[in-house]
């Protein structure tokens, strides 16, 4: 947790930095960084699919199923409703945040 509050830090003040050295629009920089994450997860998920693990980690026997996941989506619509306000919810979130640091830092 500790690893994480510190890259977070460290991603507020780059980006401070950025909004004050260049002109960045909060939506673009909002928009690529989904991008970034999309592509990470496009790299990281399939890896995760062919771990093996046990336990009660992993009731699938995989690190990560996202075939299981997606099956969810497609035969629980509520579940998908809730997937897409999560996402918009966050990029919202980050756009007023991402706004606040380029306007309202000194």
């Amino acid at each position: 947790m500790l690893g994480a509050l510190l890259i977070q830090s460290a991603q507020l003040i780059v980006e401070e930095k950025l909004f004050r050295t260049y002109y960045l629009s909060p939506l673009k920089v909002v928009g690529f960084q989904g991008l970034f994450g999309i592509c990470i997860y496009l790299v990281f998920l399939p890896i995760a699919y062919f771990i093996k693990c046990g336990g009660d980690l992993c009731p699938a026997g995989r690190l990560e199923d996202s075939l299981m996941a997606l099956r969810g989506l497609k035969e629980n619509y509520v579940l998908l409703i809730l997937v897409i306000a999560l996402m918009i919810d966050i990029s919202v979130f980050n756009t007023l945040g991402n706004s606040v640091t380029k306007y309202a830092s000194c």
